[in-house]
């Protein structure tokens, strides 16, 4: 299958059984599916456009991100090697469901293997295991005391792990610094605690 978008200076992306490929004025970037072992999504609300009026401007910005008001990019990874599909290509909830539909499993199982290894299953700043979960440096927070892993509707939206009896977060970063997303929130999951992702 292949998807082709457009933006306005003449950069195209294609997604097809081996991969994806970007082609701009002078430059290309490919990388196949079995290479990719990392990928990180980012989420925003658009900042208002002083060019446009406000009707006008959830309009355009629906039709650029796919009939949402949100704007959603996704970065894939390959060691050092990165290719981005920014938010100005239609469908781009489509774009990042057929990616994740590729590579997902591969990267969650990964992570579990990981998780039975070590005990711990970490992504980027956060750490997961069956007792307790860690942000960072800070100290680990036991299970009984974590209220919530969920996603923050800010933008950009941001991961965020919620502590029993406070309001501020144990823990909190945008979802473009978290590998693998989808893993992290189904590992969390799995090991029992509670997850809200929307």
């Amino acid at each position: 299958m292949e998807l082709t978008r457009k933006l306005a200076w003449g950069v195209r992306v294609w997604i097809d059984d081996d991969g994806v490929t970007r082609r701009g004025l002078l430059s290309r970037k490919a990388i196949r599916w079995d290479e990719i072992d990392d990928y990180r999504i980012e989420v925003r609300i658009p900042p208002r456009s002083f060019m446009l009026p406000s009707d006008d401007d959830v309009r355009f910005t629906a039709s650029n991100a796919g009939d949402s008001r949100l704007a959603y990019a996704i970065e894939l990874r390959s060691g050092q090697r990165r290719l981005r599909i920014d938010p100005f290509f239609r469908g781009m909830p489509r774009v990042i469901g057929l990616a994740l539909a590729r590579i997902g499993a591969r990267l969650a199982a990964r992570a579990r293997a990981a998780l039975r290894q070590t005990g711990t299953a970490r992504f980027g700043p956060l750490r997961l295991a069956p007792h307790a979960v860690q942000w960072a440096a800070r100290e680990p927070l036991p299970r009984a005391r974590v209220e919530a892993i969920d996603l923050l509707d800010t933008s950009p939206v941001h991961l965020r792990v919620m502590e029993r009896g406070r309001v501020l977060a144990h823990g909190s970063a945008g979802t473009s610094k978290i590998p693998a997303l989808h893993a992290a929130l189904a590992i969390a999951r799995q090991l029992g605690y509670p997850v809200r992702d929307g």
